[in-house]
């Protein structure tokens, strides 16, 4: 069962985060701005404008989507043996796989880190500069020293090393790190470990859907938000399967015929467009904790599967390219954004003031960035996933 939807909507995540960091070097005041500019509209429309425009670099969200997907397409395959392979082999292949995510994770990790060690020895990070922009100003000196600390200033080939192998996965911290985006791969790893030792000991078990119920909102309240995402992503890929398999034919009477309704508004295009305008409001406004981005990014991902007009969108030839490359996108996307994307904003800022080299710098980013995502899927992402079919059991 082959997801394309997943991979297309896993690349306009990747999109939506190397359009945060640029919002977050060269638009800093984006929020004011829009508020300005959207002023002359009326309550509640210009809220709304303002919610479509943040939406697009809404990085919070992306990244609990990365999760809420990791869910999805770790334990499908989990779900698709299950019912007739043998338990014995199915374990086996959950060890597998728990064993090679390390190596699926650290190849590109570490391509990523070499990146920013050269850049730092070289001194083409350009993050003091931009920071020194909006040192003094009232309100903004936290801002200044946050972009002044996210790379460090020196480093040894040594400590990098250290730092993609042990600190990234197992002891992340901000003050050691390279490339400051490896802050969800100490998560990502530790949630997938989670999802498959739960697939070992729980998946077999009829009550494991009542179980992740009960996990989801547990592991909310105890701040742990990022890891119920990976429980909802189980809990989604597990009825997905059975839908796939056997239709609605497991409910009966009105469940069933609430659920056929559902999936037949998911193909109107009507409605699917006003669902979408609706979530992409919802995703943009403000949201006062981490689990209402969970919500919306599962709720994201089921339309996604289960809706054929969202599903020959995110499936067309110039998503899959992006959701294939998402993976390098995301981890080589800020080393451009604060190397060469900083030092054109800042040679223009002078002549053309922030605002023109504020959309320069971006749409340079946006040019480079992929033809860079591509370079680190071939170097770093397609090896991983070569030595994944390698590290696979006999």
């Amino acid at each position: 069962m082959e997801l394309k939807s997943l991979t297309g909507l896993r690349g306009l995540a990747a999109l939506i985060i190397v359009f945060t960091h640029c919002q977050q070097f060269f638009f800093v005041y984006a929020t004011q701005n829009l508020e300005r500019f959207f002023q002359p509209l009326v309550y509640p429309a210009n809220k709304i404008a303002i919610a479509v425009v943040k939406f697009f670099y809404d990085g919070a969200f992306a990244v609990m989507l990365f999760w809420v997907l990791s869910g999805v397409v770790l334990s499908l395959k989990f779900f698709q043996l299950s019912p007739q392979g043998n338990r014995s082999e199915i374990h086996a292949y959950l060890f597998h796989a728990a064993f090679k995510r390390y190596f699926r994770l650290a190849i590109p990790a570490l391509l990523s880190v070499l990146g920013a060690y050269a850049l730092i020895r070289n001194n083409l990070f350009f993050d003091n500069q931009i920071a020194a922009l909006y040192a003094g100003e009232g309100g903004w000196e936290t801002y200044a020293n946050w972009l002044r600390n996210i790379f460090p200033d020196t480093g040894s080939l040594s400590d990098a090393l250290r730092s993609v192998f042990w600190d990234t996965f197992f002891n992340y911290k901000n003050s050691t790190t390279y490339n400051p985006v490896l802050w969800t791969m100490e998560k990502e790893y530790i949630g997938s470990i989670i999802l498959f030792v739960f697939l070992r000991w729980f998946g077999h078990h009829p009550w494991r859907r009542i179980i992740c119920l009960f996990m989801i909102p547990a592991l909310v309240l105890t701040h742990l938000t990022w890891l119920a995402a990976f429980f909802t992503g189980i809990l989604i890929s597990d009825y997905y399967v059975v839908y796939r398999y056997d239709g609605l034919q497991h409910l009966k009477g009105q469940p069933a015929i609430n659920a056929k309704k559902c999936i037949n508004m998911m193909q109107s295009r009507t409605a699917i467009f006003i669902s979408i305008a609706l979530l992409i409001i919802l995703i943009g406004l403000p949201k006062y904790n981490r689990a209402s981005d969970m919500i919306l990014a599962a709720v994201v991902v089921i339309v996604s599967l289960l809706s054929l007009p969202v599903d020959r969108f995110l499936s067309s030839r110039a998503l899959l390219w992006l959701g294939k490359i998402s993976f390098g996108l995301y981890l080589s996307h800020l080393l451009l954004v604060a190397s060469l994307s900083s030092y054109i904003y800042l040679q223009c800022i002078d002549g053309w003031g922030s605002s023109l080299s504020a959309w320069v710098a971006t749409l340079l980013t946006l040019i480079l960035a992929l033809p860079l995502g591509w370079v680190f899927y071939i170097l770093a992402d397609k090896p991983a996933i070569r030595l994944g079919y390698v590290l696979k059991p006999l």
